[in-house]
């Protein structure tokens, strides 16, 4: 993609620095948005987090798919800022269910219970120390 600056704003050596910048706001925002849809789908939901219904379950998986993705492509500057994000958990967070078995669920409602609102946490942290 070309810049839209022109060529006496742009400099070689903050490029790289402002597209990572730009790319890790981006990115957590994506883990701010699909952790927020997610506790308020829980929120609402009369059942405990391992037996949603259908519909809220298709779309948690879908936020969790989407803050998973997001944090496997968070550069590795924006993680080093953010230690008290569990990545390692994000990177090996398995989504397919595995014929919903009592494992797969239990796993999730941990993943639900306390990845995804320690993540929410951290986020907000570092939103009101970044503003």
């Amino acid at each position: 993609m070309r810049s839209t600056l022109p060529s006496r704003v742009r400099s070689r050596s903050s490029a790289p620095c402002l597209t990572s910048s730009v790319l890790s706001e981006a990115l957590l925002g994506n883990l701010h948005d699909g952790a927020e849809e997610i506790l308020r789908i829980l929120q609402r939901s009369i059942r405990p987090a391992g037996s949603l219904s259908m519909a809220d379950r298709d779309q948690v998986l879908d936020c969790l798919e989407s803050m998973r993705d997001s944090a496997r492509a968070m550069p590795v500057l924006t993680r080093i800022k953010l230690p008290s994000i569990d990545w390692a958990a994000w990177d090996v967070l398995g989504l397919a269910p595995r014929g919903m078995s009592r494992d797969w669920r239990e796993a999730m409602g941990e993943v639900l219970e306390h990845l995804v609102p320690a993540t929410l946490a951290e986020l907000r942290r570092h939103r009101r120390s970044v503003s």
